[in-house]
């Protein structure tokens, strides 16, 4: 498993995992006739999966949009389990799958006829061609996914920030106009900020597409905002202008 592991920004990827989930995503491909593997791209590692069509797949091929539904089905899956998008995908007919004499797959052979240009493929479809709407499809998933998870964090911090206890003012209001507690000033700080770090973790994950990477992001981002947003409303406290 070692040594056809893949690395894809930076987030490791068994081959294996991938082929399965691949496999169960359409009907007309060959059982145990799935090979995914990383090339070189644009931007970094990039996927790229070969499948081997059944008979019924293989008959399909002619209908129109039957491509487009069979990525379309491919894309969505990877994209919902391993939040990876699919960059190429390669279509065998039958016996075309590299496997050794026991069954077992060939990767890296299958990788470098893909390198080589495989001849006998029936079809070809890479991200770069396409109208992008598998891939949006997959975005549409994966923001559903991450809005779940940030509405669900929120609304945990939020119930912790409102059955906080008021604190008593002692002053009088006019001293009150001038300045407020210390204490008053960290429970803005931190309500505010949690605020501001669910703004960072959407904006971290359209960039880097991965959550467990904008989440750590926006962790960090709440500490240091915190505290320079306390000591810049306590300076504020004690400027007359405008009040």
């Amino acid at each position: 498993r070692l040594k056809d592991m893949m690395i894809v920004n930076g987030v490791n990827y068994y081959p294996q995992d991938i082929e399965i989930c691949v496999e169960q995503a359409h009907l007309d491909i060959s059982s145990g006739c799935v090979i995914a593997f990383s090339v070189p791209g644009a931007t970094g590692e990039e996927l790229v999966t070969v499948v081997e069509l059944n008979k019924a797949g293989i008959t399909k091929m002619k209908q129109s949009g039957y491509l487009e539904e069979f990525v379309e089905a491919i894309s969505s899956k990877v994209g919902e389990n391993f939040e990876l998008p699919l960059n190429q995908l390669v279509f065998l007919k039958i016996g075309c799958i590299p496997k050794t004499s026991s069954g077992k797959l060939r990767r890296q052979q299958c990788k470098q006829e893909f390198l080589q240009g495989i001849p006998d493929a029936l079809a070809t479809w890479t991200q770069y061609d396409s109208t992008n709407q598998s891939q949006e499809a997959v975005d549409t998933q994966n923001l559903e996914k991450t809005f779940q998870e940030i509405m669900s964090m929120g609304f945990t911090h939020l119930k912790v920030f409102t059955n906080l206890k008021s604190f008593e003012n002692k002053g009088s209001f006019e001293e009150d106009k001038k300045s407020e507690r210390p204490i008053r000033s960290v429970v803005k700080a931190i309500s505010w900020r949690l605020v501001g770090t669910l703004d960072t973790l959407v904006i971290s994950y359209f960039i880097t597409q991965k959550i467990s990477l904008a989440a750590s992001i926006a962790s960090l981002e709440v500490m240091t905002k915190m505290i320079l947003y306390f000591f810049h409303e306590r300076v504020w406290n004690n400027v007359k202008w405008g009040k």
